[in-house]
């Protein structure tokens, strides 16, 4: 019979949250020095909304991976409720803005000649950066919000 080795594991999991920690941090400044560098970068819709995404996955995906680090190497739930759920929110925020990101720029590839010949650049560049981040908020907020109960995490927990 196999039994797993849960001292490895438990290092195993600490050492993947700070690596995955670092790696967001760094490839997404990476990604945001070369885009930034770009003249005219805010005239393109594409390069807005990967700037866009860019700075979501350092904002967003840093709050619930550093959660999960704090339970790993605390070795013990968070006992805050809130925080918990703020963090599963957020981190089924960024799958979902991230996927309608890549929908949004197969869209913009397809409207790029109706876009420039409209003379719209910056506005429509907005607009289109603009657009996961409003229809993920309007979505998966409400569904993690409805999904929330608080009065179980309260007597759970003990919090008066």
């Amino acid at each position: 019979m196999f039994f797993p080795d849960y001292v490895a594991l438990s290092i195993a999991d600490k050492a993947l949250s700070v690596i995955f920690i670092i790696l967001i941090c760094v490839t997404n400044i990476a990604l945001l020095g070369r885009q930034l560098s770009r003249p005219m970068f805010y005239r393109n819709a594409k390069l807005m909304a990967i700037i866009s995404l860019a700075v979501g996955d350092i904002i967003l995906a840093l709050f619930p991976g550093v959660i999960t680090a704090k339970i790993y190497f605390n070795q013990q739930w968070i006992p805050i409720c809130r925080v918990n759920l703020l963090s599963s929110t957020y981190f089924s925020l960024m799958h979902f803005v991230f996927g309608i990101g890549l929908v949004v720029l197969c869209a913009e590839s397809h409207l790029r000649d109706f876009i420039k010949k409209s003379g719209k650049e910056t506005a429509s560049a907005l607009v289109l950066s603009s657009v996961p981040w409003i229809i993920g908020l309007s979505v998966i907020l409400p569904l993690c919000l409805v999904n929330a109960e608080y009065d179980f995490f309260l007597q759970d927990w003990g919090v008066p």
